[in-house]
């Protein structure tokens, strides 16, 4: 029976290779354990960063993609009304 098919209450069964011998991992090893604990502390904080450097660049992006073409936009307005207002002095 595969793991995703199992349970919430139950366990899957422990293959040969998993089981320890009913030792637990890292027994009498706290200073490694802790250096694993920071290990990976400073491995989630260097992702948040990594995260974070992604949204400011994407947001970045975002902006850019909306007030370039609102820049163009402005620039044609206003070359009409310049040119309408032209056009309305020569004629009048």
């Amino acid at each position: 029976m595969s793991a995703a098919r199992l349970g919430a209450w139950q366990k899957a069964p422990i293959a040969k290779d998993d089981y320890d011998g009913g030792k637990q991992r890292g027994a009498g090893n706290n200073g490694e354990d802790a250096a694993d604990v920071r290990r990976i502390y400073a491995e989630i904080s260097r992702m948040q960063a990594e995260r974070d450097k992604l949204k400011s660049e994407s947001l970045k992006i975002t902006c850019e993609t909306f007030w370039y073409p609102m820049g163009v936009a402005m620039a044609v307005v206003a070359t009409i009304a310049s040119i309408t207002g032209v056009a309305i002095k020569l004629l009048m």
